[in-house]
């Protein structure tokens, strides 16, 4: 059995998140585009060409940072300590926090809507977006004498339910759905 939990909190709500794709997109496109042009166009010297290079090499970098983002939720029982943090390129930028006492895990259903704008005045009286709905299953850690507890994860049904098993017998607590 293992002695420290840690998952998947959840993944950005890609409709949400779409320009972050467009812009890592276009900063991958444009130093390469320049490059091609460069290379069929007029001689340019060689330090503009090691310049397109590193910003192509950047651009790739931040693209696969965006992409493959995530938030993390990490319990160790051991020390008593939990931790949110953002996942990104294979390192972990969050900070540790003390355990609360915990009185047992809930599974519950989810649900967020996302406005999706349309308008580009965000000051405009009439809201021409759209609704995006997202539907998941939290899995809460409920803290004594607080209303709010600490969520662990977002995920389907079944997910979630294996995770709360998991937790539990980490814990020693009751799992309830």
């Amino acid at each position: 059995m293992r002695n420290n939990y840690n998952g998947v909190l959840r993944k950005p709500f890609l409709a949400e998140h779409w320009y972050k794709g467009f812009v890592a997109g276009a900063a991958i496109w444009l130093p390469a585009f320049l490059s091609v042009y460069s290379l069929l166009g007029e001689s340019i010297d060689n330090r503009w060409q090691i310049a397109v290079g590193i910003a192509s090499a950047i651009s790739i970098v931040l693209f696969l940072a965006a992409v493959t983002h995530h938030e993390g939720f990490t319990l160790d029982p051991k020390n008593k300590r939990y931790r949110l943090y953002i996942w990104a390129l294979g390192l972990h930028f969050g900070k540790w926090q003390p355990l609360p006492l915990i009185t047992h895990l809930t599974i519950r259903p989810y649900q967020k809507g996302h406005n999706l704008l349309v308008a580009t005045k965000p000051t405009d009286p009439v809201d021409l977006g759209w609704l995006a709905t997202e539907r998941s299953w939290q899995v809460l850690l409920s803290v004594k004498d607080s209303p709010i507890g600490i969520v662990a994860a977002y995920a389907t049904h079944p997910e979630a339910k294996r995770i709360s098993v998991t937790i539990s017998q980490l814990l020693h607590i009751e799992n309830v759905e």
